[in-house]
């Protein structure tokens, strides 16, 4: 059988031929070595996972997608800790989008993973989020250079399972299962590492605000961030009171108001 290494896999397995839309971005995940942060592998790891109420920044635009995710398997990026400069980046990355305001909602909901900083993770069709291994572990840490070289050990060898001539979906599901597996194996086997590594960072950008993955969530309160520079904002603002009137979406006109309302959630 002709060996393939995560690059060439990444090269030559093409979504279209992957033959199940379930399978495309779990595989390519797989593909670069990230990592899985499923809520059923944290939980049989740390036990029983905390109901919590975190922040969660998107744009008037996506609240709709967001309302369908309530009380699902399905994850979102939250925060529970924030600085002066976190708040504003959090806006910048994800608050600002043409023909939009920016949204801050508070949900409550399952923990699933809380990291002191932003990992930047990303989601598959089944609600799963997944991260680099340089986000999951620091990347000056030691640690990572016994991280990421299994994590493609793995990879190479779900690419070699699925390479096989006459391999399903049944293939498909068996390997993704294999990497699931090790994946966890590999967590359980390097967490108290880890923990310590997070503990030795001290990089002011990790600070700024942590991630909690967040899942099985309500969203309890909408605030609308509508400052003076909004292009239609007062527009946007008013169908977006109409389209979810349940919340009694709150606008906030200032960094001032922002701020002092927030507190109220996050100390």
């Amino acid at each position: 059988m002709k060996k393939y290494n995560v690059k060439t896999y990444l090269d030559e397995v093409k979504l279209s031929d992957l033959g199940h839309s379930d399978f495309d971005t779990v595989l390519g995940y797989i593909g670069k070595s990230y990592f899985p942060l499923s809520e059923k592998m944290i939980s049989r790891i740390y036990g029983i996972r905390q109901k919590v109420r975190a922040g969660h920044v998107t744009t008037s635009k996506k609240l709709s997608s967001l309302k369908k995710l309530q009380n699902s398997a399905k994850s979102i990026p939250t925060f529970t800790k924030y600085n002066d400069e976190g708040l504003p980046r959090l806006l910048r990355l994800f608050g600002f989008s043409p023909g939009t305001i920016p949204l801050i909602v508070i949900a409550e909901g399952v923990e699933i993973y809380k990291f002191p900083g932003d990992i930047f993770s990303g989601v598959d069709q089944q609600g799963r989020r997944w991260t680099k291994p340089g986000n999951f572990i620091p990347r000056a840490h030691i640690l990572h250079s016994k991280f990421r070289p299994e994590l493609d050990k793995f990879a190479l060898k779900v690419a070699e399972m699925i390479r096989e001539p006459g391999a399903d979906n049944k293939t498909k599901q068996k390997a993704i299962k294999f990497y699931f597996d090790e994946s966890e194996k590999l967590l359980i086997k390097l967490l108290p590492d880890i923990k310590k590594a997070w503990e030795d960072q001290r990089v002011p950008e990790y600070e700024s605000y942590n991630e909690v993955v967040l899942s099985k969530f309500k969203i309890k309160v909408v605030y609308a961030i509508n400052f003076k520079e909004t292009a239609n904002g007062d527009e946007i603002l008013e169908k977006l009171r109409i389209d979810h009137k349940e919340y009694g979406i709150r606008e906030l006109k200032t960094p001032e108001q922002l701020k002092s309302n927030l507190k109220m959630f996050f100390k």
